[in-house]
């Protein structure tokens, strides 16, 4: 049962660089505007930011409960 505690770490871990992508990287495309970084135009990381970003409003809409969030609950209940 020892590997299910890990792994539901693990997803705490990926769940907060996801939403720790979209704060500080809202914060970065700000600043670059303000500092004119080109870099911070740059289409993937807008478009990758902006799904992410609608993932979370779409799953906020519908009520729908984080699959990261579902599956750490259900890892730590088996970890006990």
């Amino acid at each position: 049962m020892l590997w299910q505690g890990i792994l539901a770490d693990v997803i705490v871990v990926l769940h907060f660089a996801y939403m720790a992508f979209l704060v500080f990287g809202l914060l970065l495309i700000l600043l670059g505007m303000a500092f004119r970084w080109d870099w911070i135009r740059n289409p993937w990381f807008r478009l990758i930011h902006l799904a992410m970003i609608l993932i979370v409003v779409f799953e906020s809409a519908i009520g729908m409960t984080c699959p990261l969030t579902t599956w750490e609950k259900q890892l730590r209940e088996i970890a006990g």
